[in-house]
C-alpha cells in the first residue's frame, strides 16, 4: 500500500493506521486504511468525482464516491461520507482531505447517475441495475460505477414464483401485464424506446394494487 500512497504519508501495518510527516518531523495519525481507486467521468464529462475504497471497523472493504469539488468546498460532508460507512478518523477532518487531494491516480471508470441502459464512448452499451452491477452483451474492460446504488431485496424462490404469480397469470392478462413490466426496462434499449407506462384503472378492490406487487415480483 505504501508504494501508492503520497508522498510524505506511511502505512504502519501493525497499527493499521495511516500516518503523515508533519513539520516537526515526526508522524501523526490520519485515518484506518484508505486509497483513492480511480476518477469516474460523469455522462456529461464534469466532475470527475473519486471513487475511494477504505476498510471499516470490522475489517470490510467498502467504496464512496466522492464529488472532488466537495473536497474544498463541502470537505465535512466528504469527511461525514466517509466515516459514515466506518473510516475510522484519527486525525483532524483537513488532515483526511489533505490526503485525498494529494493522491495521485491515474485509473479511470465511469460514473452513472441513474440505473438504466448507458452508452461508453467506445460505442458499447451496458444496462446497470439499481443494485450497480453491470450487464453486458460481451465482455468489457471499463469500469462503470452508479452513483446511488441500494442493493436489491430477495424474497422467496423462483419455485416458490413459479408455483404462486406465475400459475395465477395464466389466462389472466392483468398480472401478465403487470409481471411483463419487470422486463421494460432492460429492453428499452433495444427497443430505442424512452420509456413505457401502463394505466390501470378500475373500482377499488378489483386487483390493481395485486397486478403492481405481481410487477414487482
Amino acid at each position: 500500500m505504501e508504494e501508492e500512497l503520497p508522498r510524505g504519508y506511511l502505512y504502519f501495518l501493525d497499527i493499521g493506521l495511516l500516518y503523515q510527516l508533519t513539520k516537526a518531523g515526526d508522524y501523526a495519525p490520519v485515518c484506518s486504511p484508505i486509497r483513492v481507486l480511480r476518477r469516474l467521468r460523469t455522462p456529461d464529462g464534469t466532475g470527475r468525482p473519486l471513487e475511494i475504497a477504505l476498510r471499516d471497523f470490522d475489517g470490510r472493504i467498502r467504496t464512496v464516491i466522492v464529488p472532488v469539488a466537495e473536497l474544498s468546498t463541502r470537505p465535512a460532508a466528504v469527511v461525514n461520507a466517509l466515516t459514515h460507512v466506518g473510516l475510522d478518523l484519527r486525525g483532524k477532518p483537513a488532515d483526511l482531505t489533505a490526503l485525498i487531494k494529494a493522491w495521485d491516480v491515474d485509473a479511470t471508470g465511469y460514473l452513472a447517475d441513474r440505473p438504466g441502459w448507458l452508452d461508453l464512448p467506445n460505442g458499447a452499451s451496458v444496462f446497470i441495475r439499481p443494485d450497480g452491477e453491470v450487464c453486458a452483451s460481451r465482455p468489457i474492460t471499463e469500469i462503470v460505477r452508479l452513483s446511488g446504488a441500494t442493493p436489491m431485496p430477495v424474497s422467496g424462490t423462483l419455485e416458490d414464483w413459479q408455483t404462486t404469480i406465475g400459475r395465477w397469470s395464466v389466462g389472466n392478462p392483468a398480472l401478465i401485464a403487470g409481471v411483463a413490466m419487470g422486463f421494460v426496462g432492460p429492453l428499452l434499449g433495444p427497443s430505442r424506446l424512452d420509456t413505457v407506462g401502463i394505466n390501470l384503472h378500475s373500482k377499488t378492490s378489483s386487483g390493481k394494487s395485486t397486478v403492481a406487487r405481481a410487477a414487482r415480483s
